[in-house]
């Protein structure tokens, strides 16, 4: 797509190696086109707000990112015929990027993933709106929109990626620059 000079929002997993994206992103340069791995919540308005409250010193100097994506896989028909890859690629990344973001893709001393084997409910965490900072609460609602036209709770959520693409092609980007990526 990107040699056919069209811009590209690649569903994740992106690839499955560095090798291959430093070659998606040497054929995106190449061509002058735009490229970005589609992992909605970096454009989720919410996270702007956290980055600008750690930016300020707000709520001092970051040294933990706990994250939690729940999500009840042994339902969901995709893990099926997922080649292999686990869970990682289609929603660990979600933890990992939120991570890699708050800390502007300086490597960590250590990571730590838990999980749990067997049915085990949890609650769905789609689409964040709200967080709980020392000074008070930090809210970033979604715009209303009819609820019964998605799936997933704060599905609408994803108008905020298409957003960020369509602006980043406006103004002659190559990628998110709000990217974890840093090859």
């Amino acid at each position: 797509m990107l040699e056919a000079g069209k811009h590209v929002l690649c569903e994740k997993p992106l690839c499955v190696n560095t090798e291959q994206v430093k070659e998606v992103f040497r054929v995106a340069k190449e061509n002058n086109r735009f490229f970005m791995e589609a992992v909605w919540s970096r454009a989720f308005p919410i996270y702007k707000k956290i980055r600008d409250e750690i930016r300020s010193g707000n709520i001092g100097d970051v040294q933990l990112v706990t994250a939690a994506f729940c999500f009840p896989i042994c339902e969901h028909p995709i893990w099926k015929d997922y080649n292999g890859f686990g869970t990682l690629p289609l929603i660990g990344i979600y933890t990992v990027q939120f991570a890699n973001w708050i800390f502007e893709n300086k490597k960590p001393s250590s990571v730590t993933a838990v999980g749990t084997l067997g049915q085990k409910a949890s609650d769905y965490f789609w689409c964040p709106t709200v967080v709980l900072l020392p000074s008070g609460k930090m809210t970033c609602p979604l715009e209303p929109d009819d609820p019964s036209a998605y799936v997933y709770l704060n599905s609408m959520g994803l108008r905020y990626e298409a957003e960020e693409v369509r602006k980043c092609i406006m103004e002659g980007e190559s990628m998110f620059t709000d990217s974890f990526y840093s090859l």
